[in-house]
């Protein structure tokens, strides 16, 4: 008979107590900082702006129809505790009116978009930011190496692109998914093969969200060109295939994407409940996700059905709004796969049990041969997101359990979703339109 000893059992708890404490107090400290310093930064880049602008324009004058203005950035605020892709992180000059057809240029990328321009990031020379390898996340490598900023107005893009050839998007596919699911990994794994340009979470989809779902009457009449110029201006080389892992709350866009992108190509990647949230407490810690909580309920409950079963399992508890917020993205394809069986899903527990068949038909569902398959599984021997904040090495030791009572709150409200688990994984049993059954169909 084995014994073991009780004594090591509670001082491996105490261990892992004390690193939950010790990064507790380094958020809550991280936050009192941010607390203190934001109204400093954000008050005194707002008078250095409006002192440099008054100085150096735009004036009225320089703001030509269907023009692009250019900014030479002079100071990186460095706000890192607030969004990091907005223009007022930047302190910037102004330097010349340029033609529009300057986001065209290769190292030019657009950033984000706010109430009045589209923002585009020229990135340091030498700077390729689709090397996943380098850059696993596009938003950071644009605030990164962005050395000018080059702004054009609404109205003025969705003329420039409404002017260029129809582009049905057979050259686009599109990667929704709740993160932490393998998503960044497939995106290192299709870069391998140099067979398609791999955009690793636009911001600008994220910021898109606000002006094509609005109500204001100043962006209503525009909510599906926000979506098309933004679309367009990510994947701007037609001859190109481009694979874009969309942003975590982008769901509801598998909705309308298909109306302006008929060609295109749409997945969804997705996980097993309890290791997705581990994973997102030890990304985020307990404190980021209750701010970001608050803000996703509203967000992404679009729905009257997502409205009334929020009202019937309202929550103040952070881990639950958050499982909320995976289960309204989740809807959106599970109401499409309805109507629809052209959008596949795939699962991070099917690349386990079967990484060469799950690379296979990823590579397969968009034109990529199966050639590439073993230069694709290179990527599976190193951390795909190790140039990034949310490496392995940094997450190590990390705190990750969640109460066993939130998951059994999460399996009864998918549960009015629609969505089945089972397990102690609580893995997703009925996500429609699995890659595994296409491939079976197939061998058929």
């Amino acid at each position: 008979m084995v014994t073991v000893d009780k004594s090591k059992l509670k001082w491996r708890d105490s261990i892992s107590n004390y690193s939950y404490i010790v990064g507790s107090i380094q958020e809550v400290l991280l936050i009192i900082r941010a607390i203190c310093l934001a109204p400093i930064y954000i008050i005194l880049a707002r008078i250095l702006q409006w002192i440099i602008n008054l100085v150096c324009g735009p004036y009225r004058s320089h703001y030509e129809q269907d023009k692009a203005l250019s900014y030479d950035i002079l100071w990186d605020l460095k706000y890192h505790f607030v969004m990091l892709n907005e223009i007022t992180c930047f302190l910037r000059k102004f330097r010349k009116v340029q033609d529009i057809s300057v986001i065209e240029e290769e190292d030019i990328s657009l950033y984000c978009v706010n109430d009045t321009d589209f923002v585009f990031a020229r990135a340091r020379p030498g700077t390729d930011l689709y090397d996943c390898d380098k850059h696993p996340f596009l938003f950071l490598a644009q605030h990164n190496t962005a050395i000018e900023l080059i702004t054009v107005s609404h109205q003025a893009l969705f003329r420039y692109i409404n002017a260029k050839p129809y582009n049905d998007g057979r050259n686009i596919t599109l990667s929704y998914m709740n993160g932490r699911c393998g998503s960044t990994l497939a995106c290192s794994m299709i870069h391998k093969t140099r067979q398609c340009t791999v955009v690793s979470e636009p911001w600008a989809m994220l910021d898109t969200l606000k002006y094509a779902y609005t109500a204001h009457p100043k962006f209503q009449a525009d909510n599906h060109n926000f979506i098309k110029a933004t679309v367009l201006t990510i994947a701007k080389d037609p001859k190109r295939k481009y694979f874009i892992k969309m942003g975590m709350v982008t769901g509801v866009l598998v909705k309308v994407i298909k109306d302006m992108f008929p060609a295109a190509k749409e997945i969804y990647m997705y996980r097993a409940f309890r290791p997705t949230m581990m994973s997102y407490r030890k990304m985020l810690g307990p404190f980021a996700m209750m701010i970001l909580a608050g803000g996703l309920v509203p967000l992404c409950a679009q729905e009257r059905r997502h409205r009334d079963i929020w009202q019937r399992n309202k929550t103040i508890d952070p881990y639950k709004k958050f499982f909320f917020w995976m289960f309204c993205n989740m809807d959106y394809f599970y109401q499409e796969s309805r109507i629809r069986t052209d959008i596949e899903s795939y699962s991070y527990e099917s690349f386990q049990a079967d990484q060469e068949g799950y690379i296979r038909h990823l590579l397969g569902a968009m034109g990529i041969g199966p050639e590439y398959v073993q230069l694709a599984m290179s990527a599976t021997n190193q951390d795909s997101q190790e140039n990034s904040p949310w490496s392995r090495k940094k997450l190590a030791g990390k705190y990750g359990k969640l109460p066993e009572e939130t998951f059994q709150w999460a399996r009864k409200v998918a549960k009015e979703f629609g969505i089945d688990c089972e397990g102690k994984d609580y893995s997703i049993t009925n996500f429609p339109n699995g890659w595994e059954t296409f491939e079976e169909a197939k061998s058929k």
